[in-house]
């Protein structure tokens, strides 16, 4: 895979964690800190707009990295093959750990 070397944008990866740091809470089934405002008990964003707003990001990080001069710079089945690599092995951990987490429970 082909990635274009540019400058890391460290402000871009906060705003994407304080994003999902954001959504956190919502998941949890915590209350709201600010209901009238809709802000998590983080404090950042409303969940809704945080969700919106870390796929927009997520995909602007993406281009950024894999695009030079509005061009794919790579292999679309390096690129697929990559990305699966990278999110696949989480899911299925996180998948066990819920599975096991049912049972512990007893539901």
């Amino acid at each position: 895979m082909s990635r274009v070397n540019r400058p890391h944008i460290l402000c871009q990866t906060g705003i994407r964690g304080l994003a999902a740091l954001s959504v956190v809470p919502s998941h949890l089934g915590l209350k709201y800190m600010f209901p009238e405002s809709g802000a998590t008990i983080a404090g950042f964003f409303p969940s809704g707009i945080a969700v919106n707003f870390f796929f927009v990001l997520s995909g602007f990080i993406l281009c950024y990295v894999y695009m030079h001069d509005g061009r794919f710079s790579g292999s679309w089945n390096k690129f697929y093959r990559a990305r699966f690599a990278r999110i696949y092995p989480l899911y299925l951990c996180l998948i066990l750990v819920g599975y096991l987490a049912n049972l512990l429970a007893g539901t």
